[in-house]
């Protein structure tokens, strides 16, 4: 038996334990096999998976109050296409019933409902306002590679992301804007309901 079929092995023995959550150890390798299940699926060709994407309250109405810049995420964003159509879905992994939460789904609701734009919108806010701005740095960099963000004013590199200290990071945040292709993009959501057992 290989070592990834025993760890799932034991993952699969250990979720059934009172207070194990599956949820927070499957999403490595649940990302691995996501791009290709994702293109069998919904004939979608997968760009980017990013794991814990942050849903911005104010821009996607999560929140009464426009301005509240608190995020909350959501499991994986998958960044890809479908043909030339330029495609966003946001998955939620539920390995247990018991776990699904309505407001998760609410939420998720919303930010379908917001046109893409508003989505990548909220990462620039999440991240200008964050107090982990080398964190958001990361986020920012794979979106930029993809076209969804491009700065106004200068060339983004991930060297420079890396580089910047904190006052130098909201400046290049404040000159972001959501790529002109990525604007009005198709959002969708995916949840992933009661994985009852893995292929070992």
């Amino acid at each position: 038996m290989s070592a990834i079929s025993e760890v799932l092995r034991q993952l699969d023995e250990w979720r059934h334990l009172p207070a194990y959550q599956l949820e927070r150890r499957v999403d490595i390798f649940f990302g691995m096999f996501l791009p290709k299940v994702i293109e069998r699926t919904f004939d979608i060709r997968v760009d980017e998976v990013i794991p814990e994407f942050p849903l911005h309250k104010g821009m996607l109405n999560i929140s009464e109050a426009r301005e509240d810049n608190q995020s909350v995420n959501v499991d994986f964003a998958v960044v890809g296409h479908q043909g030339k159509k330029k495609r966003v879905l946001l998955i939620e992994l539920k390995t247990d019933i018991g776990s699904l939460n309505p407001d998760q789904l609410e939420n998720m609701e919303k930010a379908r409902r917001a046109d893409s734009k508003d989505l990548l919108q909220g990462v620039i806010f999440a991240a200008w306002n964050s107090k982990s701005k080398h964190k958001y740095a990361h986020l920012i960099w794979r979106l930029v590679k993809q076209g969804c963000l491009q700065s106004c004013g200068r060339e983004i590199t991930d060297i420079e992301l890396e580089n910047c200290g904190q006052k130098e990071l909201r400046e290049v945040y404040e000159d972001l804007s959501v790529g002109p292709k990525w604007r009005y993009v198709e959002v969708d959501i995916v949840v992933v309901r009661e994985c009852q057992k893995f292929c070992v």
